[in-house]
């Protein structure tokens, strides 16, 4: 991702950069309750071991799993709010950049083309621009948060832990480009798809005069054809990463057990220390899914915001228009 493009994502979400800011502490607090959660249940191991009352630790794991609950619940309603009035903000100022423009520089592309822009693009920064950054930071924060919280338990699974992690993100960040190059093609493919279907329907008359409705859905065909296999390439690489970040996880999960079955054997590692250190690996796959979407979210709206600089040059607008103004926030979608 550009710095330009990251711009594009940077302009729809400074409008709402309070109430993201309200999601992220609600995310975070949602976090530190998970990451609460095993050392509070080591208590509990721990007192039945010695004989001493479980009901303080019981008690407090289900405060955590109702405040985390609560928290996770106001963090999804105020981020789906969010990113809905991010695509509403760059459906309106992707029209009127279209409609400001000069005629030329509108028709100089099919208008089935500039309408996928505004309708099937945009829906692109839903989750880019609201949830996905906080989600990064989030899993982010878990992720670090819960391999600080292993190494308080035990340093050589800890070890093994983080070499795993170092391992799947190699590869995971290798994936990555692919599948925006992927994406960048599919939307392409599209636009060119939506903008002879939609001059073929309007001049569908002088099309079936000619005779020329063959050659027309073979063009469309191909192009669709191209986004189908793109798409599938997309699908591919997205399938692939999925599958080492959860191999990954779970090849370090039958490893912890088994070190640690073994310092258990030789009296090295506590039991309850072994569980707790179980579940902070079990809550590791959730940040990792977390990354995983939130980092292939993020590599999307770029190919369309590629795409919207091209439609419309900013030079083409004109200054005289009163009725359809410049917008100043967010930034065009079209090269602002």
């Amino acid at each position: 991702m550009t710095m330009s493009n990251l711009g594009v994502l940077i302009g729809y979400a400074r409008p709402h950069t309070r109430t993201l800011l309200i999601g992220l502490v609600l995310a975070l607090g949602s976090s530190a309750t998970v990451m609460a959660t095993p050392m509070v249940t080591k208590s509990i191991l721990d007192a039945l071991g010695t004989g001493a009352s479980i009901m303080g630790p019981t008690v407090a794991l289900l405060v955590l799993l109702v405040i985390g609950a609560a928290l996770g619940w106001g963090y999804w309603i105020l981020l789906g709010t969010v990113a809905e009035n991010i695509v509403f903000d760059a459906r309106t100022s992707l029209v009127r950049r279209l409609l400001g423009a000069t005629v030329p520089s509108v028709q100089a592309r099919p208008t089935g083309e500039l309408v996928t822009r505004v309708t099937a693009d945009t829906l692109l920064l839903k989750e880019a621009a609201s949830s996905a950054v906080i989600g990064i930071i989030n899993a982010t924060f878990l992720t670090v948060g819960t391999v600080l919280l292993m190494g308080v338990l035990d340093l050589m699974l800890l070890g093994v832990t983080v070499l795993a992690i170092v391992v799947v993100g190699m590869l995971f960040g290798t994936l990555m480009p692919r599948i925006a190059k992927a994406d960048a093609r599919t939307q392409e493919s599209l636009g060119r798809l939506g903008g002879v279907l939609e001059g073929s329907l309007r001049s569908v008359r002088t099309v079936k005069a000619a005779r020329a409705e063959h050659r027309i859905t073979t063009l469309i065909g191909a192009d669709a054809r191209h986004a189908r296999t793109h798409a599938i390439e997309s699908v591919r690489v997205s399938a692939t990463a999925w599958t080492v970040a959860w191999t990954g996880v779970q090849g370090a999960i039958i490893a912890i057990l088994a070190i640690g079955a073994w310092r258990v054997d030789n009296g090295s590692l506590t039991v309850s220390t072994l569980i707790a250190f179980l579940l902070y690996a079990f809550t590791l796959m959730g940040p990792i899914q977390e990354l995983t979407t939130h980092i292939t979210a993020v590599q999307r709206p770029p190919c369309a915001s590629g795409r919207w600089r091209r439609c419309i040059p900013k030079r083409t607008w004109r200054t005289s228009l009163h009725r359809w103004s410049r917008p100043q926030s967010p930034t065009p979608p079209c090269g602002g």
